[in-house]
């Protein structure tokens, strides 16, 4: 905030805060469901763990697990996915192909084509209220309660996606909608890769202040946030190496899942589960996190260690390479929560924290 003028100036006039997300990668689920983790039962936002999963991709297991292979995988996978209606874009990213079949993707359909796993969410409540509604979620646009993929933005270079989200975000918002949603994501790339305060990161987020401002013209009542912070990455653990010295069989004496800062496990034995804890135990760079929710368990993993901040699990189940910055830590802290401003005609200027799953009755209050 303190790198912006125009979001500095709105929030000078509005509410805005802190923003705490919660747990893992699940965030914007909350902020459209109303929900938090606990009760969505849901903490990640692409894989979740199913006997006899993703057999499309284990079928090619003997082929290896270049990531050539896997690029040209994705492709046919998806295609087959549009052509029966699920279109959220999926990838097997860093998944060794042989264990594919322990996993399924989360997300058939994308936020504007379905609820959150029977969970009605700000777009159901849309349609129901017949409001005339406009988004744009790279590359899907979202018009007249229908979805559909912006054909003529598809780019490889994520980088520039957020230009191409201004432009027909500008064009939708001439159409005079009641509610828009527009949603930026370059900043997650590129923080990523560069860092927290490399020049590019304060220049994108010049960019997108100006983005922001052009955009308010076309309201009075605007509300802006962010699922996440981002922390840079100070030490990385080889976790996945260290499992594999154990005495055990992926697959029949455990399922593990490793994300960037979460380590998931399964498993088949007591003996599995006794060793793979002990390896977490006396690491000493982060603590098992235990949910009541049945469903984390059973989707997300029996056990489940957060990393500390800072620290990047590498290689995990999404990345080979180092990243300069990372999130998914615990929103304790500082660096990791996000921020959100609200203004409107008359609302009253303060400066208050939440949780993330209050922008819900925020957005639902102010139809």
């Amino acid at each position: 905030l303190q790198k912006t003028t125009f979001l500095k100036e709105l929030a000078g006039k509005g509410t805005y805060g802190r923003l705490f997300h919660g747990f893992g990668y699940a965030s914007e689920f909350s902020a459209i469901t109303g929900k938090d983790v606990e009760e969505l039962g849901i903490i990640a936002n692409n894989f979740i763990y199913k006997e006899n999963g993703i057999k499309f991709y284990n079928f090619f297991k003997f082929l290896g697990n270049s990531r050539k292979l896997k690029i040209l995988l994705d492709l046919i996978y998806n295609a087959k996915e549009f052509l029966i209606g699920n279109n959220q874009p999926k990838s097997i990213f860093n998944v060794p192909l042989n264990y594919s079949k322990y996993f399924d993707f989360l997300m058939k359909k994308n936020f504007f084509s379905q609820n959150v796993d029977g969970n009605k969410t700000i777009f159901d409540i849309f349609k129901e209220k017949k409001k005339k509604t406009i988004g744009y979620m790279w590359p899907f646009v979202y018009q007249n309660n229908k979805t559909r993929v912006d054909l003529l933005n598809l780019n490889l270079n994520t980088s520039t996606a957020d230009d191409r989200t201004f432009q027909k975000s500008l064009k939708l918002l001439k159409k005079k909608p009641e509610i828009a949603y527009i949603h930026f994501f370059s900043t997650d790339n590129l923080v990523h890769k560069l860092g927290v305060n490399s020049q590019e990161t304060i220049n994108l987020v010049h960019k997108l202040d100006n983005f922001v401002r052009e955009i308010s013209k076309y309201s009075d009542s605007i509300l802006i946030f962010s699922d996440h912070g981002m922390v840079d990455v100070e030490k990385t653990w080889n976790l996945w190496i260290e499992v594999e010295k154990l005495n055990l069989i992926y697959g029949k004496d455990y399922v593990m899942f490793l994300d960037s800062t979460l380590a998931r496990f399964w498993f088949k034995n007591k003996i599995a589960e006794k060793e793979i804890k002990n390896i977490l135990n006396k690491s000493g760079i982060g603590k098992i996190v235990n949910f009541k929710n049945p469903n984390i368990k059973k989707h997300f993993g029996e056990i489940i260690f957060q990393v500390n901040p800072g620290v990047l699990i590498l290689p995990n189940f999404y990345q080979n390479k180092i990243e300069k910055a990372m999130h998914g830590y615990s929103d304790e802290c500082k660096e990791e929560q996000g921020l959100y401003i609200f203004y409107k005609n008359g609302i009253e200027k303060k400066k208050k924290d939440i949780k993330i799953k209050e922008i819900f009755n925020m957005i639902i209050s102010n139809l």
